[in-house]
């Protein structure tokens, strides 16, 4: 029993300071975890005051280039030399204006216009074309309407005009399309590399 009691004191002992040792680490752990974001905001600090430092470094260094070179030139009396090191690249078609934006636009406005024009126009007119504008010019109601009756020639001759006109709105269309496309792929030609040399050369 004296043996058993001694072995349990020992365990019991190595137990108290595994328990000590833990609790240690445990406060250790606690006071970092507590410092943890003023570490960190002071890393971001630093960080932040580097990339400035690297900012102002490269600016300095551009400007300390460009510096060398403006005094190699004048020292070794280079100013009216250039070496073409690239040569620029010639469009293959013009940027500007946006010629298909241009003619949208410009077919929008020419429809809203028309619609306006043809609401004015409407507005306008004090002619009586149907049965309500009779009653509401009169108050009264008609005894009886008769309808438009057209000859045989007459009605012939309407249907040409119909004809007629919407082979004029297509035409005019095709025109316009056509123009259009004329305008778009010889408004602005791209000149050829000898002409654009010899004028750079002028």
């Amino acid at each position: 029993l004296k043996s058993g009691v001694s072995r349990g004191n020992a365990e019991m002992e190595s137990l108290r300071q595994r328990e000590a040792s833990l609790r240690a680490k445990l406060n250790e752990y606690a006071s970092r975890s507590t410092s943890a974001p003023g570490v960190e905001r002071e890393y971001f600090r630093l960080t932040r005051d580097r990339d400035d430092y690297l900012t102002e470094i490269r600016a300095i260094k551009k400007k300390l280039s460009s510096a060398e070179r403006a005094e190699a030139l004048e020292s070794q009396q280079k100013g009216d030399r250039f070496d073409l090191l690239e040569p620029a690249e010639l469009p293959r078609r013009p940027i500007k204006p946006n010629r298909p934006a241009i003619v949208l636009l410009g077919g929008l406005l020419a429809a809203g216009l028309a619609f306006a024009i043809v609401m004015l126009l409407e507005s306008l007119d004090d002619s009586i074309t149907s049965r309500r504008a009779l009653i509401a010019v009169t108050g009264n109601q008609p005894i009886g309407t008769i309808p438009i009756i057209m000859s045989t020639s007459e009605a012939a001759s309407l249907k040409n005009q119909k004809t007629m006109r919407s082979m004029l709105m297509l035409g005019a269309l095709l025109l316009v399309g056509i123009a259009a496309a004329w305008f778009y792929f010889n408004g602005s030609p791209v000149l050829p590399v000898a002409e654009v040399i010899e004028a750079t050369e002028k």
